[in-house]
């Protein structure tokens, strides 16, 4: 009977095909012959066919399967064999046996110097081929199984071309070649492939723009550079190099090319490490005396795993040890099969240990030519069912003979990308070498699996049986990403620093992103950064890619109910979208509140950001839509300040107007005045976007303006005849006054300002001492209440102000270059500018705004001291006090207005580095 994997499923019994069941039963037969000859457990059988979704009959199942299955197989097929059952089956009756043996057919003639008997054995190797292989099924063991085969297939096919670029026609290639870089654009050597058949055709001319389009599809997609192999074929192909006409095909840098102390360089940078370290550092004395440790280190993407095992084999080399690194790579979900060791051990082959060694290797010199001894490996021609046990026992015995040397580092990163062969030769030296001195370290990313993956497996039984350590790095601390970002900005302000911080959770890589761009002047999310954020959420099914734009449109936390008014799915497929949001690290479910947000607020920026235009307005609309149709679904309670602001991101400014007229009033029946007089200022910059405002609101700008102005001096939480924005004008940091003193002061008595005193103490704005009272220290809390209300006031004044004459406008030129002049005098330019802001509202007619913002401006001339003590801020403010002058000039006040409040709207970040907050 014959088996055939490489394609849909089948067994055949002379030329028809047998019967084999259900597709479980199927699935449990392909399983079997994946490692055909080989035992497999009863529980690996039940783990990669059921996964973590396992029923408690699933060993039972897997016997009635068996059982089934010896029905319609030959006697003597499928076997028991404690702990598990094997298929038996010659390597002529499995097609994928076929394979592999007319593969490496096919690579010995080609390394034979015979490139057409190689290309034929490789074209009859690929015929085997019937489609993808494992396809039809689910189970959990196909997707990883299955991608590995396609990437035997697709190796197979470029040494198929490789072969037919040696031989007589070149360029018979080129149009299929063209087209697989379209299928596989990030496999270089397909690349390298169609460079070489159009140069080898005469087209110089478009091999180079292959490689150039190459190059910048690496750059744009990835941030990276093509390998210095594929640079030197370039550089031969511009210099029309006489070997790539009949000369050995370029072949892939090796790292065996440099000396072994080249190989890893130490990592510049390492900030908020220093325990990690000296965690690896421990292990690695352990397995300088002979106590081989292994080591998983495991976090999220950009945290900084790669920075970490840099620095160990920086200070492990410095210490005499052999360092070894190698990288999974993601290539169709899955590695290439012992990548990783292929490119770590290169480098040893001119070791004294390898030397030492060269008769005893027989199968590891095929994964690593190099340490044949110069000559290509010999096959011994027989059975080689033995031979992956032989790999992973030469494997070892390399590395112990080197760590007789001296001690080894040997570390594969990303093995979240490796293929499950990588996997076992790596558990096998985990427990092969626990007695030598080496130190295992694997890096991966932790989130990235999912329940019943293989390296979650593999880990999980290291880790159990006291074979491995775990090391998980956590977000960094904010001390260590300000040092992050000193070391590229030695000035940046603890502004800066703050919100660094906070927009990247303590990711390294986010940080450095987020710097970077903020340095750039940029506020949206640099590609690199967008394109990771995109790649977790890429592997979400679409059902769940949709419920993430509705929470990032949403701007919070979203509720069930609020999703299933918002998605057209039911009630299962959300639940089902969510579960997978949630297992994938996106979305955090918030158990209190009964809401969904989002792991990291770049994750709902970078969802955000791809919502197209059109698109993002049409989904505001229907957000607010539903929150004036269910008021109950608005998160915060606030249904109208939502429904507003979703309005206003729909371009909808009637509707927008509306409901920030309705916000106002529910901010102000809970007292809420910033939240009040955030709305207000949406009121005012849509007054001019709506025809007929004052006849659909039933109200008068100058109504509007009164308004703004009442809230604008009114106490937080309460009315009483001392506000503290007043108190603050009049108390000072250095004067210790009692109650009686500010009543005197403010024209109050004094248990009114003896009460409002103490609320201001509990407040954290006035310090108390002895019954005697002084203003708090400058603290962001006390401003962040003063700012508000001298935007909103002062662009009230500004436009209500009549035309500005010639005078006026000069007033205003004449003090902004007084603050220009005055950039190395704190002193001057805070005068200077406060003689600009008094011209600039003085106009508008209105004692009672002029009287609401007298203190708060007096309050907040302590700020504007430190705002004024630095020159780039004071240019700044200087230029944009020149576009307000200039819009006056076209008597256009609504944008003289919103261009003030972007100038005071700097103040809160300028400020927040030196301003010590309140606690």
């Amino acid at each position: 009977m014959e088996f055939r994997l490489l394609g849909p499923l089948q067994a055949v019994e002379g030329d028809a095909p047998v019967a084999l069941g259900g597709p479980k039963q199927r699935a449990l037969l392909a399983r079997l012959l994946l490692d055909s000859n080989r035992t497999v457990s009863v529980g690996r059988l039940v783990d990669d066919l059921w996964g973590d979704g396992a029923p408690d009959s699933a060993a039972k199942m897997v016997q009635i399967y068996v059982s089934r299955l010896r029905k319609v197989l030959p006697d003597g097929v499928l076997q028991t064999q404690p702990p598990g059952y094997l298929v038996v089956v010659g390597p002529e009756r499995l097609d994928l046996s076929r394979f592999r043996a007319l593969r490496a057919d096919g690579r010995a003639a080609l390394e034979a110097g015979d490139p057409a008997g190689a290309a034929r054995l490789l074209r009859e190797a690929l015929e085997i081929w019937r489609g993808p292989a494992l396809a039809e099924f689910s189970e959990p063991f196909a997707g990883v199984e299955g991608a590995h085969l396609e990437e035997l297939r697709l190796a197979c096919l470029e040494e198929r071309i490789d072969a037919d670029l040696a031989g007589a026609r070149p360029g018979d290639v080129v149009g299929e070649l063209e087209a697989l870089t379209a299928q596989h654009p990030l496999r270089e050597r397909l690349h390298r492939q169609l460079m070489l058949g159009l140069y080898k055709s005469g087209r110089q001319a478009e091999a180079l723009a292959a490689y150039d389009r190459f190059r910048r599809m690496l750059d744009d997609e990835l941030g990276i550079e093509p390998s210095q192999a594929l640079k030197r074929l370039q550089l031969g192909i511009l210099n029309q190099d006489p070997s790539l006409e009949s000369g050995p095909r370029p072949q892939p840098e090796r790292p065996g090319s440099r000396s072994l102390p080249d190989v890893a360089v130490a990592a510049p940078g390492l900030f908020g490490r220093a325990d990690e370290l000296a965690r690896l550092e421990d292990a690695l004395e352990s397995a300088s005396q002979g106590d081989g440790r292994t080591t998983l280190v495991q976090g999220r993407a950009g945290i900084g795993k790669s920075r970490l095992v840099a620095e160990l084999a920086h200070v492990a080399r410095g210490g005499g040890a052999t360092v070894l690194t190698g990288r999974c790579i993601q290539l169709v979900g899955v590695g290439l099969p012992y990548l990783p060791f292929a490119e770590a051990l290169r480098p040893v082959s001119e070791a004294a240990a390898a030397a030492r060694l060269a008769g005893e290797l027989r199968e590891l010199p095929r994964l690593v030519p190099e340490l044949a001894g110069g000559g290509a490996p010999e096959g011994d021609g027989g059975d080689r069912s033995d031979s992956r046990l032989r790999l992973f026992q030469e494997t070892a015995l390399l590395l112990r003979r080197l760590a007789d040397d001296e001690p080894v580092v040997l570390t594969l990163e990303d093995l979240h990308w490796a293929d499950a062969s990588t996997l076992d030769l790596f558990a096998f030296l985990v427990r092969e070498l626990a007695s030598a001195g080496v130190l295992l370290v694997g890096t991966y990313r932790g989130k990235a699996l999912r329940p019943g993956d293989v390296l979650q497996r593999v880990a999980s039984d290291l880790v159990s049986a006291q074979a491995a350590t775990v090391l998980e790095l956590e977000p960094l601390e904010r001390d260590a990403v300000e040092a992050l970002v000193r070391e590229t900005s030695e000035s940046a302000p603890d502004a800066l620093v703050d919100a660094i911080f906070e927009r990247s959770g303590g990711n390294p890589f986010f940080a450095r992103q987020l710097l970077h761009a903020s340095l750039r002047g940029e506020a949206a999310l640099p590609p690199a950064l967008r394109d990771m954020l995109l790649a977790d959420i890429a592997r979400l099914h679409a059902g769940a890619r949709s419920v993430l734009r509705v929470a990032a449109a949403a701007g919070s936390g979203v509720s069930y109910e609020f999703l299933t008014a918002l998605t057209p799915l039911d009630d299962l497929a959300l639940a089902e979208a969510l579960r997978q949001a949630v297992e994938h690290d996106v979305l955090v479910p918030d158990q209190a509140n009964g809401t969904f947000r989002f792991r990291h607020e770049l994750f709902a920026e970078a969802v955000y950001g791809t919502l197209l235009p059109g698109e993002r307005e049409v989904l505001h609309e229907r957000i607010a839509r539903s929150l004036m149709e269910k008021p109950w679904l608005a998160t915060s309670g606030a249904d109208a300040a939502e429904a507003a602001q979703h309005w206003a991101a729909a371009r909808r400014p009637v509707e927008a107007l509306a409901a920030s007229l309705r916000a106002t009033k529910e901010a102000e029946e809970v007292s809420g005045l910033t939240e009040a007089l955030g709305h207000v200022e949406r009121v005012l910059e849509l007054w001019d976007q709506v025809p007929d405002a004052e006849r659909l609101t039933g109200l008068a700008l100058p109504a509007v303006l009164e308004r703004a102005a009442d809230l604008a001096t009114m106490s937080e939480g309460s009315r009483s005849v001392v506000d503290f924005r007043v108190l603050v004008g009049v108390l000072d940091v250095d004067e210790w006054v009692d109650a009686e003193a500010v009543a005197e002061r403010l024209g109050v008595t004094a248990e009114e300002s003896a009460e409002r005193l103490e609320a201001f103490a509990k407040a954290g704005l006035v310090e108390r001492k002895d019954r005697r009272y002084r203003a708090a220290p400058l603290a962001m809390g006390e401003a962040r209440r003063l700012f508000p209300a001298a935007v909103v006031l002062e662009s009230v004044a500004v436009r209500r102000s009549p035309p500005f004459d010639s005078s006026s406008l000069e007033a205003l030129r004449q003090a902004n270059a007084r603050l220009r002049a005055a950039r190395d005098d704190p002193a001057a330019a805070l005068a200077a500018d406060d003689d600009f802001h008094r011209h600039l509202t003085g106009r508008c007619g209105n004692e009672e705004i002029l009287s609401a913002l007298a203190p708060i401006k007096r309050a907040l001339l302590r700020y504007e001291r430190v705002f004024m003590s630095d020159a780039s801020r004071v240019e700044r403010s200087a230029a944009q006090h020149d576009a307000i002058i200039e819009a006056l000039e076209r008597g256009d006040h609504a944008e003289a207005a919103q261009l003030l409040r972007e100038n005071l709207a700097h103040g809160l970040p300028d400020l927040s580095d030196v301003v010590e907050p309140v606690t």
